[in-house]
């Protein structure tokens, strides 16, 4: 936990640095928007005979709406609801009873955050990112603290961020002595003209979760013993992307030291 106080320090450490300025006039309000989608999806063959599965056909859909509420500073939160991303079937409940289904409704984005300048936001709670390409880091869900600080042509993205919640623990140890699986790292973009842009990110994973534990299963009323491999290591992308005229490129090669 002294690493993460450490790393957590250093950001508000580049808050204060950059805040030299007033954040850009935000105008106070809250917004409500959203999106929904129905989808037919039809695989054959689609797993290159990975196994027994040969086809898979289905119907789902799904509503989101997200909101978003600014104060007169321009500090601002943002939370997004989803409905029923799901299969088509009847798993609603009504007056004539019914089963319920517990992940029907749920919250999928819950964060705020605060533009210390025109150049530099920390955002902070239960957001999603892309970086990059798309390749590595696509609309992945993730929760901590990370900053967009932008200079001339250049971002810059450090975060810290919670992979595992030691107080959320189900092993009585890791719930004891607090044993998080945190992440650190950050993405660096450029502009480099109108047509061409590209950055790399580095992070490195730690995983202080009990590696052998034996875990009371409900079903069977018996404690299972478990072996679990540290989530641990160093992760690292670079890429590209542009077009000129026509054509267009991207590319995008990523590493993991960890499982």
């Amino acid at each position: 936990m002294k690493k993460i106080l450490v790393a957590s320090a250093a950001l508000m450490i580049v808050a204060g640095a950059v805040s030299t300025a007033p954040a850009a006039e935000a105008t106070p309000g809250v917004q409500i928007s959203g999106d929904a989608r129905v989808r037919a999806v039809y695989r054959d063959d689609f797993d290159f005979g990975n196994s027994e599965k040969d086809a898979e056909n289905y119907l789902d859909s799904r509503v989101r709406i997200t909101m978003k509420g600014t104060a007169a500073g321009g500090a601002y939160a943002i939370g997004r609801i989803r409905l029923q991303d799901n299969k088509f079937e009847d798993n609603d409940t009504d007056s004539a009873g019914g089963v319920v289904d517990p992940g029907n409704v749920w919250v999928d984005k819950a964060y705020i955050g605060i533009p210390f300048s025109d150049n530099f936001t920390l955002e902070g709670g239960k957001y999603r990112v892309t970086y990059g390409t798309g390749f590595f880091y696509e609309d992945l869900n993730m929760a901590g603290l990370r900053g967009i600080i932008k200079t001339g042509n250049v971002e810059i993205n450090p975060f810290v961020e919670w992979m595992s919640e030691g107080q959320n623990s189900k092993v009585a140890l890791d719930k004891l002595e607090d044993n998080d699986s945190v992440r650190l790292g950050a993405n660096v973009s450029a502009d480099f003209n109108d047509n061409w842009k590209g950055g790399f990110l580095v992070a490195y994973q730690m995983d202080d979760r009990t590696e052998s534990v034996s875990v009371f299963d409900e079903e069977t009323g018996l404690d299972v013993n478990q072996h679990m491999e540290p989530n641990e290591g160093l992760l690292a992308s670079v890429y590209f992307q542009g077009k000129q005229g026509n054509f267009g490129l991207a590319g995008e090669a990523a590493y993991s030291d960890g499982d």
